[in-house]
């Protein structure tokens, strides 16, 4: 299949991989930073177009042949480090005023995450980030087990609109602080999210991953520890109440729940048939789990604590008939629990 009109041909890629730099701190919102920001997004409209129209997917080889994905990464954890201590502190009349770029400046972190996300499913494309490597896995344990904190809880609550609204206050400017924040909050969320697949496809390395990029996994952070907590929280289901304006009064509105997952970046409703069925987020948890615990080269960097046989015990509560049909790997993860709670 021959790309689309829109679509980076492969010489455009080389030429676009060949551009990719690394950005200072002090380049954010500069000239240099957009021109970065415009390749990364091209890269990654070319990556996505490849795995949607399964045709040959030769970003992630250019990125790593050329030695730019431990660049991208790198970019990738100085943008997550500027949000986290110098976006607070800037000016929130600039950022009213500048409130496009200030969005952009935001997003360019998702940009980055997402087009990883894509390349690293392969395992040559891990490591070729080199010394990055424990680097990226500090950067997405500590998003992932951001998810499991009430910061996250409340930032996947649904933003209910008033059923007393009116046309006008629905049409009225809204406030560009506000919705920077807004926007802030929803794109963490997104890439807590993404950080999952992205230390799945890490683990699939097995015993080729470097053992400080194994420390990073089991002894600086305790992955498996965190990923278990997302199984039980879930915080890729949230449950959407609406009121009905059209209950008759007094009697008060009917309220209405509804399940949503997250999926590919956006919250879906859910029919009722769907709700036992895995979504992706949940499934590469799942994955995850699985490549910490029963991964041979990984089993000797997780020492068993009271608290880690607990921990892992209490998987034994969310085992389903359903979910090992859906996921074979969840037979043996069954397996491996039973012997966890005889052996210790």
């Amino acid at each position: 299949m021959e790309p689309s009109q829109h679509a980076l041909t492969r010489e455009e890629t080389e030429r676009c991989v060949d551009e990719i730099q690394p950005v200072p701190l002090d380049q954010y919102g500069s000239d240099l930073w957009f021109q970065q920001h415009i390749l990364a997004e091209r890269l990654n409209n070319r990556a996505h177009y490849s795995v949607q129209h399964q045709v040959e997917e030769f970003v992630g080889d250019l990125l790593a042949e050329r030695g730019k994905l431990a660049v991208l990464a790198a970019n990738l954890i100085r943008i997550g480090a500027w949000k986290a201590h110098v976006w607070p502190k800037l000016d929130p009349a600039v950022l009213q005023q500048a409130h496009i770029k200030a969005y952009f400046l935001l997003f360019h972190e998702a940009t980055l995450m997402n087009l990883l996300e894509i390349v690293l499913f392969h395992q040559p494309h891990v490591l070729a980030l080199g010394p990055v490597l424990p680097d990226l896995i500090d950067y997405c344990a500590t998003r992932v087990a951001w998810l499991n904190t009430a910061e996250a809880t409340a930032a996947r609550a649904p933003q209910e609109v008033p059923p007393a609204a009116s046309p006008a206050q629905l049409a009225a400017p809204s406030d560009p602080a506000a919705d920077l924040q807004a926007h802030r909050t929803q794109l963490q969320f997104t890439i807590a999210m993404t950080s999952i697949s992205v230390l799945r496809y890490i683990t699939e390395c097995g015993e080729a991953l470097p053992l400080g990029a194994q420390q990073r996994l089991f002894g600086h952070h305790d992955v498996p520890a965190a990923a278990i907590y997302l199984i039980h929280n879930a915080p890729w289901i949230r449950r959407r109440v609406s009121t009905d304006a059209k209950a008759a009064s007094p009697a008060p509105g009917r309220r209405e729940a509804t399940l949503e997952r997250f999926n590919e970046g956006r919250w879906e409703a859910l029919a009722h048939d769907d709700v036992p069925r895995l979504g992706k987020t949940e499934a590469q948890v799942w994955l995850l789990l699985y490549n910490l615990l029963l991964e041979p080269a990984f089993q000797t960097r997780y020492p068993f604590t009271a608290f880690r046989v607990r921990h892992v015990m209490s998987l034994s509560d969310v085992f389903t008939a359903t979910l090992r049909d859906q996921l074979p790997v969840i037979e043996r993860l069954e397996r491996y629990v039973a012997q966890v709670a005889i052996l210790h």
